[in-house]
């Protein structure tokens, strides 16, 4: 079975909208220099006047460096717990969605392409690979032209731009030789992210004898 693509959530851990990594730590950084900041601002002015003496206020000083520590310490655990705890949700979540869609891939019959822009084959999806036209191994990182039909490669070539630039679904036919015998296929292609799409394609064959039988 060729390799498991669109599931690929290790990447995609933190795609939550309303949550950004880097938002994140800016949240914790500004919350600790906050109190940083209001707790320099509040004890710096009580200990003139909790004494005078120089051996006390030396003394409160350091209870005070103490109670500092202790309490931005708490501070960053109760904040960083939350947001690893969020982190953790949003990777569930992620693994659940990528089991599903994986479930639901492993049950189709169709076969499945990812193509990136150039026109160049980056992942495929079978459930059996004699349905493919050659071994993956043959035609991952090479280019339509280089593993298809003239026609069928310059269809596509048309296609993906249009795929990637609209976001709308586009599909065609067409008809190779497999183990020997024509085959109809229709391929469906779809937009996974701005550099990406996907093509699924179905065998149509049999549908099409039927339709020719009917004429």
């Amino acid at each position: 079975m060729c390799r498991k693509m669109l599931w690929r959530q290790d990447e995609k851990i933190f795609e939550e909208p309303g949550f950004s990594p880097r938002q994140t730590a800016a949240k914790i950084s500004l919350g600790y220099a906050a109190v940083g900041w209001l707790w320099i601002l509040t004890s710096d002015s009580l200990v003139p006047k909790l004494t005078q003496d120089v051996e006390m206020m030396v003394l409160l000083n350091s209870i005070k460096g103490s109670l500092y520590v202790f309490v931005t310490s708490g501070l960053l655990f109760l904040l960083v717990n939350f947001y690893l705890k969020r982190i953790l949700h949003i990777q569930q979540k992620n693994i659940r969605n990528a089991q599903y869609i994986k479930a639901i891939i492993d049950a189709m019959p169709d076969i499945l392409f990812v193509i990136d822009r150039d026109g160049v084959f980056v992942d495929c999806q079978a459930t059996r690979e004699s349905e493919l036209l050659m071994p993956r191994e043959q035609f991952i990182g090479k280019s339509l032209e280089q593993v298809l039909p003239p026609p069928i490669a310059e269809q596509g070539n048309k296609l993906i731009p249009i795929v990637l630039r609209t976001g709308i679904l586009q599909n065609f036919t067409y008809t190779l030789e497999v183990n020997g015998a024509p085959r109809h296929f229709e391929i469906r292609i779809s937009k996974i992210n701005d550099n990406e799409v996907v093509g699924i394609t179905r065998d149509i064959t049999e549908r099409k004898l039927v339709e020719e039988a009917l004429q």
